[in-house]
């Protein structure tokens, strides 16, 4: 195991140990959900690391992951942990702009 899968296993351990107690009957999607989400942003710095796009495309596209990643887990607050307008506020405007550099990378070809 690379030490970059290692460093996302251990976050979505820790991202599911804190929801854990107010997850109730959604615990095994909740895992699911933080396992894609998980393999997404490690293939994410994976393909960055592959060489098979721009410096700048891959970089574009392992930033983006993790700022959706991390978008996400406002989300998971919003959802299982307390309901507040500063999660949407700081979740939302990330979650776009993340959809945003993963498509914008698509064009980088320099």
């Amino acid at each position: 195991m690379t030490a970059s899968a290692a460093i996302f296993i251990i976050a979505g351990t820790l991202i599911f140990l804190k929801l854990k107690s107010h997850l109730k009957g959604m615990i095994n999607p909740v895992i699911a959900y933080i396992t894609i989400i998980s393999v997404m942003a490690f293939s994410a710095f994976s393909l960055r690391q592959s060489g098979t796009q721009t410096v700048l495309a891959g970089n574009m596209v392992f930033a983006a992951a993790l700022i959706f990643y991390i978008s996400d887990l406002f989300v998971a607050r919003h959802r299982f942990v307390r309901k507040r307008f500063i999660n949407r506020a700081i979740g939302l405007p990330m979650y776009y702009t993340a959809q945003f550099m993963i498509a914008f990378s698509t064009g980088i070809i320099i």
